[in-house]
This record gives structure tokens, C-alpha cells and sequence, in this order.
């Protein structure tokens, strides 16, 4: 992680700015921030404003992070969640995670959508993920052949064939999945 001005930019290149996980911003707390989401949002967002007040030929603001809450589902109808003072976990919390995340997706569709998913899977027990069972073609040389998908759920997951050699998945050409 790189340590970052109070602004987010680089020390001695207040043209370049560091977000998300790669930033160490210590000048809150005394501590780095943490590598999540919703810090890198805002870095993101507090960045991009300093940017557009760069090109104006304005002076920088510093960052200031506001920590929300955290929340986390940890089995069947079974969560955590720190919001402030209140703390939940159980029920309460799972339920917490429900209207939260369903909150912040765009669209009534949407929204609907994706709350009579989740209520299908919750009543009948099914599960929101593809397993990968095998290679379809020659066993012996997943280089050669294409990744087999399972369907238990409504998510997809697929591994994409790597080159010889390769050090890493390669990416996937448009159109497949």
C-alpha cells in the first residue's frame, strides 16, 4: 500500500491520486483505512472532486472517511451488523442486510426482481451458485477443453481455459460466459 497525502494524492506528485485498496491513508485515525468497498467509494468520489477543483485551479480538500456501518451474512437467515452504536446479529441482522441491499439497487423492477428471487430460493432451499463439476473434453488436459458448469442456483461461474504457460486465467472473449 502506498501512504497518500491527506488529499489522497501521491507525496511530492499532487497530480496522481491512490484509492482503494492500494491506498494507506493514516491521517484519520493514525491507522491505514481498511481495504473495502465502501472506503475506495469514497476515496473514489473525494478524489474525483479534487480533480475537477485541480482543473479550476482550486486548492485540494482533505479526505475525511465516514464509516456507515458493517454487515455480513453468515448463514441462513443469520447475519451481523455494526451501524453506529447498534449492534445486531441473527434474524434482526439478516433482515437488516435484506432491506439494505435491496435499497440500494436501482429500479422498482429491480428491486422486485430480485426480492422474489431471493424469497423463492429462501422458501425452497435453494442455493445462489454454480459449482464446477468437471471439464467437458479430455480429463487430462484442462488446457485443451472448456470448464463444465453445474446449475444449483441463478448465479454463473465459469473458468475461463488458459494458455500454455499462461501465469493466470485468461479473460474471456465477448459472448461467452
Amino acid at each position: 500500500r502506498v501512504e497518500v497525502e491527506p488529499d489522497l494524492s501521491l507525496p511530492g506528485h499532487p497530480e496522481v491520486f491512490v484509492v482503494g485498496d492500494l491506498a494507506a491513508y493514516p491521517h484519520q485515525t493514525g491507522r491505514p483505512l481498511p481495504g473495502i468497498a465502501p472506503v475506495a467509494m469514497q476515496e473514489a468520489r473525494a478524489a474525483a472532486a479534487n480533480i475537477h477543483r485541480a482543473v479550476r485551479g482550486e486548492t485540494s480538500w482533505p479526505f475525511y472517511y465516514v464509516d456507515r456501518g458493517s454487515m455480513a451474512t453468515i448463514g441462513r437467515a443469520a447475519a451481523v451488523a455494526e451501524i453506529g452504536p447498534l449492534r445486531l446479529s441473527g434474524t434482526p441482522a439478516w433482515l437488516a442486510w435484506l432491506f439494505v441491499h435491496i435499497v440500494f439497487l436501482i429500479g422498482f423492477r429491480n428491486r422486485l426482481l430480485v426480492l422474489v428471487q431471493w424469497a423463492w430460493s429462501y422458501l425452497t432451499w435453494q442455493r445462489g451458485a454454480r459449482l464446477i463439476t468437471g471439464w467437458r473434453g479430455s480429463e487430462s488436459s484442462p488446457e485443451d477443453s472448456s470448464p463444465s458448469t453445474s446449475a444449483v442456483g441463478s448465479t454463473t461461474m465459469s473458468i475461463p481455459s488458459r494458455a500454455p504457460g499462461a501465469c493466470g486465467p485468461r479473460a474471456a472473449s465477448p459472448g461467452t460466459s
